[in-house]
């Protein structure tokens, strides 16, 4: 496939579009690494096999743009649930854990230690293992997960 259609937009927004570049010509291929959100066999023939939705992938998780805890503080949930799932995604990647405040409607961040301790108490409440789901991502397929 070649390189048409709105994806050279996504790897030049991405603050990263040289690295994404690399990244682009190596997915899919024999020596390089699999597409994160399909299946998509090797194919070393062409300079570029894939799809839209997979060159979003990897300029989405190769980005620099990071979400820090003052977004949040600006930010509250019920505005962020009014946005656009591009403008959530496009903010970048989440730098701290974090915690829903119900008083303040904010996710505040907390420390690891914290976050981990509060995540094993709610498995050790379950009454059994098929209690819990877990999600991933919406691009990752279920080998990558």
């Amino acid at each position: 496939m070649g390189i048409a259609g709105s994806y050279p937009r996504f790897v030049l927004d991405s603050k990263a579009a040289l690295k994404n570049l690399r990244n682009l010509m190596r997915m899919n291929k024999a020596r390089g690494f699999d597409c994160p959100g399909c299946a998509w066999g090797d194919d070393d023939k062409s300079t570029f096999n894939f799809c839209e939705n997979g060159a979003k992938a990897v300029t989405w998780e190769a980005t620099s743009r990071v979400v820090n805890t003052d977004f949040f503080a600006q930010h509250s949930v019920t505005k962020l649930y009014a946005q656009s799932d591009y403008f959530l995604e496009y903010q970048g990647r989440l730098t701290h854990p974090l915690r829903y405040n119900a008083e303040t409607d904010h996710y505040e961040p907390i420390g690891w230690d914290y976050a981990f301790a509060l995540i094993a108490q709610h498995i050790k409440a379950m009454d059994n293992p098929n209690q819990m789901e877990l999600y991933t991502s919406g691009r990752a397929s279920n080998e990558v997960s």
